[in-house]
């Protein structure tokens, strides 16, 4: 007979799938790009060369001890960046990301930066040749909510693997999620860590 278990209301695949052990703070135990069960699914865009990531999910980003921090696995946004508009575009990235926002167990969400990167990597990504960091090196082009200059912006190509700047392109843009303190996982399965909060 099938088992399944409900956590915050959803119910999760029967038990033998799952990895079983006891709950603990997700800071305690996450480790950079791990994945997470976090509660939003998606589809990729195909951007406008026609690349299309294939993987989906969320992984961590970032974990400080207290907070983690994750990121789409995927690039699930569509944004075009018009020239000389490098401030409204951040703003609008930012807005695109917020519908990713879960506020039982998420505090703010935000789109991609080039810092992000800088900080994962432990240097300046720009120019950088040939990224093989697979939290960073996606099949498509997507946007870093980062200025280059008031009129361009940097930008992940995966054609030369690295970062880059444009002044004008439709390209992807990947939603980042700072989970709340108290979120604890308290299974495994298929796309990661199970979260839940009290």
């Amino acid at each position: 007979m099938e088992k399944e278990i409900t956590i915050n209301g959803v119910k999760y695949i029967k038990a033998d799938e799952q990895e079983q052990f006891e709950e603990q703070l997700l800071s305690q135990i996450a480790k950079v790009g791990d994945y997470v069960d976090y509660p939003f699914e998606y589809n990729n865009i195909t951007d406008e060369f026609g690349n299309k990531e294939n993987k989906t999910g969320w992984r961590v980003l970032k974990n400080d001890g207290v907070n983690v921090t994750l990121v789409s696995a995927g690039c699930p946004e569509k944004y075009y960046h018009e020239y000389g508009k490098s401030k409204e575009s951040l703003l609008e990235m930012d807005k695109l990301c917020s519908k990713y926002l879960d506020t039982k167990l998420s505090m703010n969400t935000r789109a991609l930066t080039k810092y992000d990167i800088d900080e994962l990597l432990k240097c300046d990504s720009w120019d950088l040749e040939t990224i093989g960091n697979d939290l960073v090196s996606l099949n498509c082009f997507y946007w870093l909510a980062s200025a280059y200059s008031s009129d361009g912006l940097y930008y992940w190509d995966p054609n030369r693997r690295y970062v880059d700047w444009d002044i004008g392109n439709s390209n992807g843009v990947r939603p980042v999620v700072v989970l709340k303190s108290g979120v604890k996982a308290v299974a495994k399965n298929k796309k990661g860590y199970v979260l839940s909060i009290e």
